[in-house]
């Protein structure tokens, strides 16, 4: 059985690298035309979790070429394989850690965006995990469905 609470620390573990990472992010000087960040969560498999940033324009993605060191440097990436026993129901075990994972990362990340501070005022913060439907307001901290952004 995966304790949700050994997980919840591990990812808490990762507060000291997140922050700055979103600080980078906050001092970046994007294209005028950006509007929104969009951050997402990815399942990698074996316990590796990302938080990749998209910057969007009126709902479309901007040309990553004009950012590309930006995004290397900010990728995060937290592992949680010590939670997985490859000698136990691995897909149980890896579905249980996705979501207790899924779960906990959305409010871990907004606390971690708030220490973060000093953000520009004109683009809007959302997170999400991988290709939800559902984002969460980083600034208003609420959830909004991803379409009524762009209506």
């Amino acid at each position: 059985m995966i304790n949700r609470t050994d997980v919840k620390k591990a990812i808490y573990a990762y507060e000291n690298s997140i922050i700055p990472n979103i600080k980078k992010v906050f001092s970046f000087h994007f294209p005028a035309e950006t509007d929104t960040i969009l951050f997402e969560v990815h399942s990698g498999g074996y316990g590796l979790y990302g938080i990749s940033m998209t910057p969007m324009s009126d709902g479309e993605e901007i040309n990553y070429s004009r950012i590309q060191t930006l995004l290397d440097e900010v990728q995060t990436r937290i592992k949680l394989d010590q939670f997985i026993d490859p000698n136990d129901d691995y897909i149980n075990r890896i579905d249980r850690l996705d979501h207790i994972m899924f779960e906990l990362i959305i409010p871990f990340f907004s606390e971690c965006f708030d220490k973060a501070t000093n953000r520009p005022s004109h683009i809007q913060y959302f997170i999400r995990t991988h290709e939800a439907n559902d984002v969460f307001n980083l600034q208003n901290k609420t959830w909004v469905e991803i379409e009524d952004l762009y209506e």
